[in-house]
């Protein structure tokens, strides 16, 4: 128990030291997917290809939608173009646009 206390006072001391220098913030999540293996400092990237794999289908998912969107406005001459990868200043402007 005393040990458990002092290495989470250890693990907080360094997150705290880290907000302060880095500047981190929690508001945002950042994931990568990498295991790193304690044996010869080798790793190995385990979600890589499932993270694309994610990210493919959620762009085919996105094209569908602004799709469905151009058929429901197309009365109005406007149309908004797909791509096979979109960012988010992209998404937003579109939501701009249509709010």
């Amino acid at each position: 128990k005393i040990l458990q206390d002092k290495i989470e006072n250890i693990f907080n001391d360094i997150n705290h030291a880290i907000f302060n220098e880095e500047h981190v913030d929690l508001q945002h999540i950042y994931i990568d997917g990498s295991k790193f293996e304690a044996n010869a400092n080798k790793y190995t990237q385990v979600w890589k290809k499932a993270t694309e794999k994610f990210r493919y289908k959620l762009y085919e998912k996105i094209t569908a939608e602004i799709e469905e969107i151009n058929a429901e406005i197309a009365w109005s001459g406007v149309q908004i173009t797909t791509n096979t990868e979109y960012v988010p200043d992209y998404l937003n402007e579109i939501v701009e646009q249509l709010v």
